[in-house]
Parts: structure tokens; sequence; C-alpha cells
């Protein structure tokens, strides 16, 4: 005697096509795949509902295409592939993808003081300006290479402050200023400063003597 083997159960998906962001004048290609689906039941079929002008795909071999015209408008695109099944008119799978349009990010570009000089024990601050194709409020920013203890930035609005201690050693200090914007992928613009520590002279010069001529 043989025990009857156990029906496999079949999950039939929508695999290989997931959401993607471009730029226009690209071309977005996917070839949509069933998987686990029942081979004896027939073969696959592909399709699309509410597809955006120019967008294709081929039924049988689940190729999908869409060259995008430069002149289009930077947004999200949604269009959801259909997976039916000949000779089995329960089957419909579906998957929405969406196709986010944008225009290529650029570099923020940094602006800042060349030099500037920090007085020992004196309070430092310094703003730093950036411009950005995106939203300024989503630059972040922060300091590179060698940071000088105790010279920070804040990281949203960018502004240097520092208050070095009266030991601290005089001396030319180079900074890097970085500002990184929230784009996708994320850009960033780099500018350099020279910082001047020096002594408080201020605090130096000393009364001597007074001298009298003629009452």
């Amino acid at each position: 005697f043989t025990k009857p083997a156990v029906p496999k159960t079949y999950k039939p998906r929508l695999a290989s096509v997931s959401d993607k962001t471009v730029a226009p004048g690209e071309v977005v290609e996917k070839t949509a795949k069933a998987e686990d689906i029942n081979p004896d039941v027939g073969t696959a079929t592909f399709g699309l509902v509410e597809p955006v002008d120019g967008m294709t795909l081929d039924p049988e071999t689940g190729a999908f295409k869409w060259e995008i015209p430069e002149d289009v408008e930077p947004k999200k695109y949604e269009t959801t592939f259909i997976l039916t099944q000949m000779n089995n008119p329960e089957l419909k799978v579906e998957k929405k993808v969406v196709i986010t349009v944008q225009l290529p990010n650029e570099d923020p570009t940094v602006t800042v003081d060349e030099k500037a000089i920090v007085v020992l024990g004196r309070d430092f601050t310094l703003d730093v300006e950036a411009e950005d194709d995106g939203e300024l409020d989503a630059l972040k920013y922060s300091l590179e290479g060698e940071v000088p203890e105790g010279l920070t930035i804040d990281e949203s609005t960018g502004q240097l402050a520092w208050s070095p201690p009266k030991t601290f050693a005089p001396g030319d200090y180079p900074v890097t200023v970085k500002a990184t914007d929230g784009g996708s992928p994320a850009k960033s613009g780099t500018a350099s400063i020279t910082l001047t520590v020096k002594d408080d002279y201020a605090k130096l010069p000393l009364f001597t003597g007074a001298v009298a001529l003629d009452g």
C-alpha cells in the first residue's frame, strides 16, 4: 500500500516589481514574475491597471518599460500590476508600484568667512550660510577633519561657537564646515575657514606711573 501524497498548497505572488525613484529622461525597466503558481493549471498572464501614458507591459513575459519624458512633472506616479492565470479565473494577484520622478539632487553651497579671529577667554560665534535646491530646513551641519577642542557647530542653524580657555595654545586652526541636505541620495557641500586664536591683549596693558608738569 502507498500513502497518497499530500496535495501541495500554492500561494501565488507577484515578484520583481517594486517602488523606484528616477529622474526625468530616465528609463524604468522591470520584469514581473509569477511565483508559486500551479504550472499544471495554465500559463501566467500579466497586466496593468491605470498605467501612465507611455508605460508598456508584455502580458506573456511580464517585461515592463517606461521611457520618462524630459518634461514630465516631478511627482509620484502609481500603477498596479496584475497577475492572472489561464484556466484559473479565481486567481488575481495585485501589487501597486509607485515610481517617483524627481529632479537630480545638487550639492549644497556653503559660504563662510575665509578667516576669523578668536580671542582666548572670550565667547566666539559665527554664522555659516548655505544654499540648496531643496528645503533649507532639512540641511544638517557638521565639522570635518581635526576639530579644535571645544569648537562646536549647531546642527540645524550652522552657527559656530567656541570659548577657548586662556590656557589654549594661540595659532591658526583650519576648520572644514559641511552641510548635508535631505535629498535622496543625500548630497553634501563643504567650505573652509581658518580660525586664528590670539591672546586677549586688552587685558595686558598696565598703568605704571604718572608725571605732572607745570601743575
